[in-house]
């Protein structure tokens, strides 16, 4: 394999929330230049910006969390804190698109 330059390796893959975000950063491309068959492009470009926005939040919330825990003497003893606020962050963050798109 090859090797990833250091400045480009926080692009890796990673979590789930980069691959909709990518899906949908190409979904968002497409239908700019592409008119598609059976769907209104003006609904797919909507939906398409609101999940890059929620994965962008939660990648910005994620990487600051990661760095309080890494950062932070006695962060073990918080460790389910940090899990239970990472997770209802993402859960309230995919409720309000979810509730903004339906």
């Amino acid at each position: 394999m090859t090797d990833v330059n250091p400045s480009f390796s926080g692009l890796k893959i990673t979590n789930y929330y980069k691959y909709i975000l990518y899906l949908s950063g190409v979904i968002l491309v497409l239908t700019l230049f592409l008119e598609p068959k059976g769907v209104n492009a003006a609904w797919l470009r909507h939906i398409s910006f609101w999940v890059i926005i929620a994965g962008l939040i939660i990648w910005f919330f994620k990487s600051i969390l990661d760095r309080i825990y890494t950062y932070s003497d006695n962060a073990e003893d918080y460790i389910l804190h940090i899990s239970i606020v990472d997770y209802a962050f993402q859960i309230v963050v995919w409720f309000l698109v979810w509730t903004n798109l339906f």
